[in-house]
């Protein structure tokens, strides 16, 4: 059991209840928009979003080499930090 904050405006939250969590749009403000998820749920579902996105990174580091070959291995590191993906750009 525990929360975390997500640090900006709206003010998300993650709330561990036993075995769900409860995940919150706007905390600061009332009638806020929930979702409760088991908690394996939400790790498979986090998990087959991770590797979606690094997908995409690895489709766009292919494309920026063919278009932009001086500068792919720095779009790919700049595509990365922005999804703030770990190594990105190093495939």
């Amino acid at each position: 059991d525990g929360w975390a904050g997500f640090g900006h405006s709206p003010s998300p939250t993650a709330e561990r209840h036993g075995e769900a969590v409860r995940l919150t749009v706007d905390a600061d403000a009332e009638g806020s928009p929930v979702i409760e998820v088991p908690a394996s749920e939400l790790r498979r579902l986090l998990t087959r979003a991770e590797r979606e996105v690094a997908a995409f990174v690895q489709q766009a580091a292919l494309w920026s080499a063919r278009q932009l070959p001086d500068r792919a291995e720095e779009v790919s590191r700049a595509i990365g930090r922005a999804l703030t993906l770990p190594a990105a750009g190093a495939a």
